[in-house]
């Protein structure tokens, strides 16, 4: 799925995560919008606190076009605020990350900073007061993930009932970035006031259904036939599916109202690839033909 509004709606309040990718802190987020460069994830631009300027980009899968891209916008923001910015493109995918980051030849040297936030310390962003940095800090390097969660989660449960349910939104959208690990940590540590919340919010029930019940339930029936051990590992992977299908099939009918008979044969006709490219391309999309576009 995509994570662009999400991860711009948390920026402005991250202000460790901030201290921890540039070493100061931003004074002032700029509107950068260029009409003729397509527009691709979140890119944030902001002054720092040491008065560099800082590009930020967010990438939730690996890229080959990156370089060239964070090369193109190096480019515009020096012709905009003559000044050579800090790149900076902070990785929050869960698959190892595979990027391109310098260009070294005899007439031309650039590089970008690549931050694998897998790999990133995140201890001050569960510390922080901040609660967008403490939801951040969930997708990085923790060294009790569960004793994490349970933090996070008793904190939303303090906020009011509005409050809560947008963070909640936001969180939801946060664990799609890491489907096999959070879920059932979220589920565990829910306290009686977020429970009641998560049990009204259809991608929570889709997450915790489809990705616990559905793949041990069919797990153990297939093990039954083929071997326990084989048969919950294939349940596992099929459940997985059918979360991942229903979890996108959810957030088309929020974004876009009753799905159109096409579109369901889409979603159950389509491969692991098809439903990640097809969610990345969600938040982008104007309507529904935009998000099942071949990727370019």
């Amino acid at each position: 799925m995509k994570y662009d509004t999400t991860f711009k709606d948390l920026f402005p309040d991250a202000k460790v995560l901030f201290g921890l990718l540039t070493q100061s802190e931003v004074v002032r987020i700029e509107n950068v919008e260029y009409s003729s460069v397509k527009q691709r994830r979140t890119d944030l631009v902001a002054w720092l606190a040491n008065e560099k300027l800082l590009h930020l980009e967010l990438q939730s899968d690996n890229d080959n076009d990156m370089l060239w891209r964070e090369f193109e916008y190096c480019d515009l923001l020096m012709q905009r605020y003559h000044q050579i910015p800090l790149q900076i493109v902070l990785y929050v995918g869960a698959a190892p990350a595979n990027f391109q980051t310098t260009i070294d030849t005899e007439d031309l040297k650039y590089r970008y900073h690549l931050i694998d936030i897998n790999e990133l310390d995140c201890t001050a962003l569960l510390e922080s007061e901040s609660l967008s940095d403490n939801l951040l800090a969930l997708l990085g390097k923790l060294q009790d993930k569960a004793a994490a969660v349970r933090r996070v989660m008793r904190k939303i449960a303090r906020l009011s009932k509005r409050k809560r349910a947008d963070m909640l939104e936001k969180l939801a959208i946060l664990v799609g970035l890491r489907p096999t690990e959070l879920p059932k940590l979220i589920q565990k540590e829910a306290t009686m006031p977020i429970s009641i919340d998560l049990e009204k919010n259809p991608l929570f029930v889709e997450i915790f259904e489809r990705y616990t019940q559905l793949g041990e339930q069919r797990g153990e029936q297939r093990g039954e036939q083929r071997g326990e051990q084989r048969g919950i590992q294939i349940g596992k992977q099929q459940g997985e599916q059918s979360g991942k299908i229903m979890m996108l099939k959810r957030l088309l009918e929020k974004r876009f109202g009753a799905l159109p008979l096409w579109v369901n044969s889409r979603l159950e006709q389509a491969s692991e690839q098809e439903l990640e490219q097809w969610s990345l391309q969600l938040f982008d999309a104007i309507g529904l033909e935009d998000v099942f576009k071949p990727h370019q």
